[in-house]
């Protein structure tokens, strides 16, 4: 049985050398938008991608770091050699996005770099915020959504951000890297450093399993406030909210050995979650206008950050 030397609360590890691997997004579903704004959704969907490309295809994170400092760069010269910062800058100038939204994303993709557990669960949806909802944020505001809304589209981004690395903590632990916070990860640290043992696999298990539930509560508040969007909104956001859900449900129904593969969307829940947009669409009609009161509790830990419930 191969072990491996947990990682000591109390020093802080090295950085290794990066992995090279491409994580697995939910890509926003560009078809079903309206026409009038689809193209740039399609342009920030993009940017956004490849921005978390520099950091996965970079060989260590000194390079991550170098290349992330030359985007940003391009990005405050509103101007570059590559089409997908391009097209950004574009879609930033037509829309009016906010400097603050493009900053915090930016804040989030350097903590991906050098982060490798974050000290407290705050600090962890404070991440989940900066890379995953921001970038939501950005289309709401192409999609001119109405203020209120604007709580709901946060929790829909730490949703399907805690459904992305719920379903790649075991390939992370295998590499000796924790993105839970620090009181998450404590009671099994010692477990994890055993790879492919049945007590790791329960270890994994365990943590997927709360780390989706987490995801749940914040995918049941996106989905009831996405009633304040106009109607064209309603079926893209909502095919999001299913597909990440289904991603949940399938990731804890796979046999242990997938623990270090996460599962891939398929074509056929691709169209079950197109199916449910489209059925919950008329439910959403048929409710008419109504308001929708946001759970505070759920960001506790994004006080003063834009779009946020603020006390």
């Amino acid at each position: 049985m191969e072990t491996t030397t947990p990682i000591e609360t109390n020093q802080a590890p090295k950085m290794p050398e990066r992995t090279l691997v491409l994580r697995e997004r939910f890509h926003y579903p560009i078809a079903l938008f309206p026409k009038d704004v689809a193209s740039d959704i399609q342009a920030l969907d993009t940017f956004v991608t490849y921005c978390f490309r520099l950091i996965d295809l970079s060989p260590t994170s000194t390079d991550a770091k170098r290349k992330l400092t030359e985007c940003k760069r391009d990005i405050e010269a509103r101007t570059s050699r590559h089409q997908e910062i391009s097209d950004f800058n574009r879609v930033r100038k037509n829309h009016s996005l906010p400097d603050e939204y493009i900053a915090l994303f930016f804040e989030g993709l350097s903590e991906e770099i050098s982060t490798r557990q974050f000290p407290s669960h705050f600090d962890y949806l404070r991440y989940c915020y900066k890379v995953s909802s921001i970038p939501i944020l950005m289309v709401f505001h192409i999609f001119e959504a109405p203020e209120a809304s604007l709580p709901f589209a946060i929790d829909l981004g730490i949703a399907l951000e805690l459904t992305r690395m719920a379903q790649e903590i075991g390939a992370d632990a295998a590499k000796d890297k924790f993105y839970l916070a620090e009181e998450l990860v404590r009671p099994d640290k010692l477990i994890l450093g055993l790879k492919k043992d049945p007590v790791w696999e329960l270890a994994i298990l365990r943590m997927q399993r709360q780390q989706f539930e987490s995801a749940d509560r914040y995918l049941e508040s996106a989905v009831g406030g996405i009633s304040l969007l106009t109607p064209d909104g309603w079926i893209p956001f909502l095919y999001l909210a299913r597909t990440c859900r289904l991603a949940g449900e399938r990731t804890l129904n796979l046999p242990t050995n997938y623990l270090l593969i996460p599962y891939r969307i398929s074509l056929l829940d691709k169209l079950k979650a197109f199916m449910y947009a489209r059925s919950q669409k008329k439910v959403f009609a048929a409710l008419g206008e109504r308001e929708c009161a946001h759970d505070s509790e759920l960001h506790i830990a994004l006080s003063g950050l834009p779009g946020a419930h603020q006390y």
